[in-house]
């Protein structure tokens, strides 16, 4: 018997610009990938032995090797973190942002390191190399379509689309699993994540099919999501100003009224279960400012839903010229990142200077 299960929530994109002149700009939705559907069917032995062929090694003094190690030698390799987030998976992220070239996240449960996320350009993730072409990673490793692990008695196999190829394809490296976020603009890898077995199978980032017994997504108590939440605005923030010093643009600084502001739109959008600029609670992006009374001479908005985190949400952005150009935009000055749940929002601004101003 086939047994299949589609989640409805599909990721979303939506990004605006605004100017103080009062040009406004709307870009229609952006779709990332439909919400992979969860098939239990049997497996075929064939292709678990031509997945085998295609593994490769890590090398010794990889980022990769730390998957499996214990939080101790995370550690004494790298010393303690700049702080703890938790995550929605049941992990915690040991944040590790030594600056814009060496920035990683070591994910943790119950001691031992179950996933890693990497963009620093000059960290060591062989046999990876960070901002490769990615057919400088075709001509060494295979990517496949479909990539297949057994975990607990259950085998699960993981389909992944034409645009999943394009743009996060996953790589079975030893025993790890490699997804690789690729810059659809310059074809090169954006950012690296690393999970061990369980935790692929919990983030469900793919169309999936399985034979056994599914394990069990990880529930978050209600008084957690708060904590989660201020993690993932944080990493936002973090990771958006790693990409735009790749890009020679300048550091945003964080605006505690601009992100308070983010926050109750992403609240509203989950709440409410619409997803645009436009609330028919709050109105439009210049209503919220005007409202906070937040001064500004360009504001722009992005807003994401039902991503897998904060992380994937800031790389879908970045594969979508209107948020691109926004993220990336060299005018403005500060960000505030908001987020509820599976929705993120992020508002930019140019302060307005009015020391510059003459009376």
């Amino acid at each position: 018997m086939k047994v299949i299960i589609k989640n409805v929530f599909v990721p979303l994109l939506l990004a605006v610009t605004l100017f103080l002149a009062m040009s406004f700009f709307d870009f229609p939705t952006q779709f990332e990938t439909e919400k992979p559907p969860i098939e239990n069917v049997p497996l075929s032995e064939g292709e678990e032995n031509k997945q085998m062929e295609n593994k490769i090694e890590i090398g010794q003094e990889s980022l990769l090797t730390l998957i499996g190690q214990t939080s101790n030698q995370v550690i004494e390799q790298y010393g303690d973190p700049l702080r703890i987030d938790p995550s929605m998976y049941g992990y915690e992220w040991w944040i590790y942002p030594q600056d814009e070239e060496n920035y990683f996240q070591v994910g943790v449960r119950d001691q031992k390191v179950v996933t890693l996320f990497a963009i620093g350009p000059t960290l060591n993730i062989s046999p990876l190399k960070p901002n490769s072409l990615i057919e400088e990673i075709e001509k060494n490793q295979t990517v496949s379509d479909t990539v297949e692990l057994e975990e607990e008695g259950s085998r699960y196999q993981f389909s992944l689309s034409d645009e999943d190829l394009k743009v996060r394809p996953l790589l079975s490296i030893e025993d790890t699993f490699v997804q690789l976020y690729i810059d659809s603009n310059t074809k090169r890898v954006s950012s690296i994540r690393v999970l061990d077995g369980p935790t692929l199978i919990k983030h469900k980032p793919y169309n999936l099919t399985y034979r056994g017994t599914l394990l069990p997504e990880h529930k978050v108590e209600q008084d957690d999501w708060p904590y989660i939440q201020e993690g993932l605005k944080k990493q936002i923030f973090d990771v958006t100003n790693v990409i735009r010093a790749r890009h020679n643009k300048m550091e945003l600084l964080w605006d505690l009224e601009v992100s308070e502001m983010a926050d109750r739109h992403s609240k509203d959008m989950s709440d409410h279960n619409f997803f645009a600029h436009q609330s028919p609670n709050s109105g439009s992006l210049l209503d919220r400012l005007t409202v906070s009374k937040i001064p500004f001479q360009i504001a722009g908005e992005n807003i994401a839903a039902h991503y897998v985190d904060g992380l994937a949400a800031v790389e879908g952005w970045m594969n979508s010229s209107s948020h691109r150009e926004t993220l990336l935009n060299d005018e403005y000055t500060h960000l505030g990142v908001g987020v509820h749940e599976k929705y993120y929002t992020q508002n930019f601004i140019k302060q307005i200077d009015f020391s510059s101003i003459s009376e």
